[in-house]
């Protein structure tokens, strides 16, 4: 169900049968939107989990600090503090959101990150991203090799990726948007195997370095969340939730116990 909320489309799914107090707020990266979190949140709903999912649209989205406060003003709607679930670019901001929102647990999965947090950006030397790089101008999806590169595990929905602001691209070329050093609450890193943007080995010493939990998914590629087997990914994001933040966190007052 889309809804309109602090400048933002947000598509709400419902749990089928609410378990949880806190909500899910699934933030997407560079050139998606909430569709990327569809199968997901859909899998998840049915786990007793609700989710907003909202999309920041081209260059008039702006940069992190401008999506972060559009965040900031939507998790104002939502009747608790949320977990927060991003991708790519989305991690980034999701970690400097979860001090403003008090949110009691990050995912991130398969962040784009600046070489200084262990990121790959080497193939944004490409000729097709230097108008971004070097001016800030809008930033076209990869075509070509890049495309065939960056884009393995989203099959055939590489049609819905649209333009996205060169200037939000360009902070994390040049080191600009990092992690925070402190993020306060647990946190899971999910990299896949043969990720040219986040290499597994990089991932596991960022997740050492920022204190969280770090899970190897077995699809390759950096789209695990359209790729087959984005179940078995969705199932493990919900159990190491009620692992780690338990159920007197989690659960509504009127719950059974047994939530796994």
């Amino acid at each position: 169900m889309p809804i309109f909320s602090a400048g933002l489309t947000v598509d709400v799914v419902r749990a089928e049968s609410a378990r949880f107090r806190h909500p899910l707020l699934l933030v997407h990266g560079i050139w998606t939107g909430s569709w990327i979190w569809s199968g997901i949140a859909a899998y998840l709903a049915h786990r007793g989990w609700e989710s907003w999912a909202p999309s920041f649209e081209g260059e008039a989205a702006g940069g992190s600090l401008d999506r972060v406060a559009q965040l900031v003003e939507l998790c104002r709607a939502l009747p608790a503090p949320p977990v927060l679930l991003a991708h790519d670019a989305g991690v980034v901001i999701a970690a400097k959101l979860a001090a403003r929102v008090a949110a009691p647990a990050v995912i991130a999965v398969t962040p784009l990150l600046a070489r200084l947090d262990g990121g790959n950006l080497g193939i944004f030397a490409h000729p097709q991203f230097w108008s971004a790089r070097l001016l800030g101008r809008r930033v076209q999806p990869p075509r070509g090799r890049p495309a065939r590169l960056m884009l393995e595990g989203l099959a055939g929905e590489a049609s819905r990726l649209r333009p996205d602001s060169g200037r939000f691209l360009r902070s994390f070329l040049d080191g600009t948007e990092r992690l925070p050093q402190v993020v306060p609450c647990p946190g899971l890193l999910v990299c896949c195997p043969d990720d040219l943007l986040m290499p597994a080995i990089q991932g596991e010493r960022l997740a050492r370095r920022c204190d969280w939990s770090f899970d190897l998914h077995g699809t390759t590629g950096h789209f695990p969340m359209k790729a087959p087997g984005w179940e078995q990914l969705a199932d493990r994001m919900h159990r190491w939730l009620v692992r780690t933040l338990g159920e007197d966190v989690l659960a509504l007052l009127d719950d059974e116990p047994d939530l796994e």
